[in-house]
């Protein structure tokens, strides 16, 4: 079964830097971008820093190397354990929100 490429990947071709380099300049371990690119481990789940450090080498915005669904109001939805990141959509505008305070504010339970 083949894996779908992740973000990283995409981008890390889209800037023609290989990961070998994305780690140097990141400052990161090779084995461990590698296993970011190739999806064996979550960049979700990625320490902050870690993130920041690569898309700033890659010259991208941290959200281009996250991965995300899509909802249906074009909304970008990052999850990470209990808390999601909601990037909507032709707005700056970003909330982190606990899966409580999702519920709280959907139009289901009003």
């Amino acid at each position: 079964m083949r894996k779908t490429a992740t973000n990283l990947s995409k981008m890390c071709c889209q800037r023609n830097i290989l990961q070998r380099e994305l780690a140097e300049q990141s400052n990161l371990p090779v084995r461990y971008v590698q296993d970011l690119c190739n999806g064996s481990k979550k960049i979700n789940t990625t320490s902050a820093s870690a993130v920041c450090a690569m898309a700033a080498a890659l010259n991208c915005n941290v959200t281009d190397i996250l991965e995300y669904e899509i909802n249906d109001k074009d909304e970008k939805i990052v999850k990470n354990g209990d808390r999601t990141l909601i990037i909507e959509k032709n707005r700056s505008f970003r909330r982190m929100l606990t899966y409580e305070q999702m519920i709280k504010e959907s139009r289901w339970n009003q």
